[in-house]
């Protein structure tokens, strides 16, 4: 892994405790659809659907994000703790309408601000475009920064959230 990521990488992961590496360890997009599904399905039940659909781009950025980055860097541990933090978000705010719809226009709006990369992928391998390259680090950084500031918010919330 390439050093910048990798430092970006291992900061990230000393502000989380052993459970939320454990629970993001090997996450994927594919758990965070199923995440989705299963809360859209709740609220369906409780007939309070709220407009799920406003995470797309994001969803869309990260999966171009993800393509240009496994290739520049042959790995893809470290899009887990992309993904990872964001079904967990969504699962413990998803019963808290306020919360999780703050949390989607987020998200939303991250993905309406980070340009679809896969269209210069080329110019990410290229060895002599190192500012290309920065700017992956500098996304990923970003994206991880704000999922440790929603955690720890989260995490000190769901502690007064949890019935007795």
């Amino acid at each position: 892994m390439d050093a910048e990521f990798r430092r970006v990488h291992d900061t990230f992961k000393a502000n989380l405790t052993a459970g939320e590496l454990d629970y993001f360890r090997g996450s994927g997009l594919e758990h965070v659809q199923i995440a989705l599904q299963r809360i859209q399905k709740e609220q369906e039940g409780k007939r309070q659907l709220l407009y799920l659909n406003r995470i797309d781009p994001y969803l869309k950025t990260m999966i171009e994000y993800g393509k240009v980055v496994e290739v520049f860097l042959n790995v893809s541990e470290i899009l887990a703790f992309v993904w990872g933090p964001l079904k967990f978000l969504l699962m413990i705010t998803s019963n808290f309408s306020d919360a999780f719809n703050s949390l989607l226009d987020t998200y939303q709006e991250i993905g309406e601000q980070i340009p679809l990369l896969e269209s210069f992928k080329t110019l990410f391998q290229d060895s002599v475009n190192t500012h290309m390259r920065q700017l992956l680090v500098l996304i990923y950084e970003d994206i991880l920064r704000f999922q440790l500031l929603a955690l720890r918010y989260f995490r000190k919330k769901s502690e007064r959230w949890r019935p007795f």
